[in-house]
């Protein structure tokens, strides 16, 4: 999907795979954050959306740790929107001395932000943590077309991308990496969406080189809330529970 997109973003240079280390975000994120990676992670600065950290990290693990999806979660969206997580990584990229920094977006992950599919990621089910009732799910009853998924799950990818294109503006380094922690199954073996299986749609990721510079164009609009959200719900939410 990234190639099929990429031609609209001149940031977006010659594309290349990797395989993933895990086939979802907790997998990839035990994976990355590793003890075997400690002396690497005391100089990494990792800002996130993905409430999956929680499980994972505390704050003496890493350099700078700033889990936005604690303060900047939008229950209306059922996510969290991508320039709060830019916001963010702008300001880590300007506050902190780290060897690498590693900013981990929600999107493209559903619900698709422009083009939502469902309506099942709302306050209720934050609160409850059901879950929700995912495009994935509604793909594999056959009550949405992949075409029709994969148009909302474009501009999703698109709305992230936009973002992407901001963070450039306004950070400093001399290599920047965009890929992903995991891809999704639509269907290959009868998967769909992205389980801890090490199937090929799920594991191979893009991988796009680049650059950055900061214009200073950017002031970031949102600052950490010392009011924690509620994790078991966001993780609900997203279909984890």
């Amino acid at each position: 999907m990234l190639e099929e997109v990429a031609a609209d973003y001149p940031f977006l240079g010659e594309a290349d795979t990797l395989t993933s280390a895990g086939s979802s975000s907790i997998e990839w994120m035990e994976q990355t954050f590793d003890e075997e990676y400690a002396e690497e992670m005391q100089t990494t600065a990792y800002v996130t959306g993905n409430p999956f950290s929680k499980r994972v990290l505390g704050n003496g693990d890493v350099l700078a740790l700033d889990e936005v999806w604690r303060y900047g979660w939008d229950d209306e969206a059922g996510t969290i929107p991508a320039r709060n997580v830019t916001d963010r990584a702008i300001a880590a990229g300007r506050e902190y001395d780290y060897e690498r920094l590693i900013v981990h977006y929600m999107q493209p992950h559903f619900p698709s932000v422009p083009d939502p599919l469902t309506d099942g990621m709302n306050t209720e089910t934050l609160g409850d943590g059901e879950g929700w009732d995912s495009p994935w799910h509604r793909l594999r009853r056959g009550e949405i077309d992949r075409d029709r998924l994969w148009e909302s799950y474009r501009s999703n990818l698109r709305y992230v991308l936009e973002d992407v294109d901001v963070l450039l503006r306004n950070l400093d380094a001399e290599r920047v990496v965009i890929s992903a922690d995991h891809g999704n199954a639509a269907g290959e073996w009868g998967v769909y969406g992205h389980p801890k299986v090490p199937l090929t749609p799920i594991r191979e990721v893009p991988w796009y080189e680049t650059t950055a510079t900061d214009t200073g164009e950017r002031d970031p609009e949102i600052e950490p809330d010392t009011e924690r959200g509620d994790i078991e719900g966001k993780l609900g939410a997203l279909g984890y529970l």
